[in-house]
């Protein structure tokens, strides 16, 4: 699996480099995953940023967004209107997601969702990408490779350890040092539990 953001496609050797690993992806299978992450100050043209993006979209087989940035990629504030013109290319699964309020994934097949949890904030560094990362983790922990074959339950609890995950980071100070190991993060899944 590959793993891309914008901030890696701004007009540089960077961006033909990403162009050959998804050409080397698509060719060899792996699955390939795009969160947009958008950065505004790295780009000095915005309409040129929101360009780049819709042009990397079709290459992605899971694409994660955020609501603060659905309306600038897709030119629609709503999510009836907006997540059609994300399920494009290869794009299998729209991951939408809402901070506290959780997190919403579209497919061909229709929308599942999980809640979000509330918890005293500390720092919302990386919770965004702490969430991609343990979505894509239950993926490769369970060696899916047709994403199409995950049944609506099992998204769900995708979508429910990928909450809790970006949640536990919100916790603690700073992006790598709020990450959780596999330990914590049981027991933070149990303390979730008892009180939720």
């Amino acid at each position: 699996m590959i793993h891309f953001c914008s901030v890696d496609l701004v007009e540089s050797p960077m961006k033909e480099a990403h162009k050959r690993l998804i050409q080397m992806a698509m060719e060899k299978n792996v699955l390939i995953s795009f969160d947009p992450n958008l950065r505004f100050s790295l780009w000095n043209d915005l309409n040129q940023l929101k360009e780049t993006v819709n042009e990397f979209i079709p290459y992605a087989d899971i694409l994660k967004i955020s609501d603060e940035e659905l309306e600038f990629i897709t030119g629609y504030a709503n999510t009836e209107e907006a997540i059609p013109k994300l399920l494009r290319g290869r794009v299998k699964y729209v991951i939408y997601t809402k901070g506290k309020d959780g997190a919403q994934l579209y497919s061909k097949n229709g929308m599942v969702e999980a809640p979000g949890y509330s918890v005293q904030v500390r720092d919302t560094t990386g919770a965004g990408d702490s969430f991609i990362g343990a979505f894509l983790y239950c993926i490769l922990r369970d060696e899916i490779e047709d994403l199409t074959s995950v049944d609506d339950k099992t998204l769900i609890e995708y979508l429910k350890y990928a909450n809790a995950y970006g949640a536990y980071t919100t916790t603690k100070e700073g992006a790598l040092a709020a990450m959780a190991t596999r330990e914590e993060m049981e027991n933070w899944m149990q303390m979730l539990e008892q009180i939720g």
